[in-house]
């Protein structure tokens, strides 16, 4: 089985035996679910800095202004018509994120709507949800900046896998 590095940033390197680079990622991935900032951002709803964030806006924008108020496009809805509007949102925003998993856009609806009901719930996610978020947020660079999968042509004695 061919032998890859992942390279995260300047952060993190790692080798990695998979069939191949796509299969890297996700053994990677697997190996990385616990990493607590990785958990931070996916098991916090913070709306202003998580995966939430992500969501947590409309075709204008972010539903908070710059202090951390309701933008002024939502403070004159009133409240029930304000949440009904955000929930859409994120809904909409949440199943574009995950698009051909819709289930995972469904699992992280569940828990951020048992988080609204209750501020001290902590959402719990499926190892399958966590290692397909996982590879979003690298695939996008939303989370931890440029990550590279390198093969290793293990025939070489040299190879440079970056050059700063």
């Amino acid at each position: 089985m061919p032998l890859f590095v992942v390279i995260e940033g300047a952060e993190k390197i790692a080798t990695v035996r998979a069939k191949h680079e796509k299969n890297a990622l996700d053994v990677y991935a697997r190996n990385n679910i616990d990493d607590p900032l990785f958990r931070e951002e996916v098991e916090s709803m913070a709306v202003n800095m998580s995966l939430m964030e992500h969501f947590f806006k409309d075709e204008h924008g972010h539903f908070l202004d710059d202090i951390g108020e309701a933008s002024e496009r939502i403070s004159g809805m009133r409240e029930e018509e304000r949440k009904t509007y955000i929930n859409n949102w994120v809904e909409r925003n949440a199943r574009a994120f995950w698009g051909d998993e819709i289930q995972y856009a469904h699992e992280y609806m569940n828990e951020w709507h048992k988080s609204l009901r209750d501020e001290t719930y902590q959402p719990s996610y499926s190892d399958a949800f966590l290692i397909d978020t996982f590879k979003r947020l690298v695939e996008k660079g939303l989370f931890f900046g440029e990550v590279k999968v390198v093969p290793i042509d293990e025939s070489l004695s040299y190879q440079l896998l970056q050059e700063n």
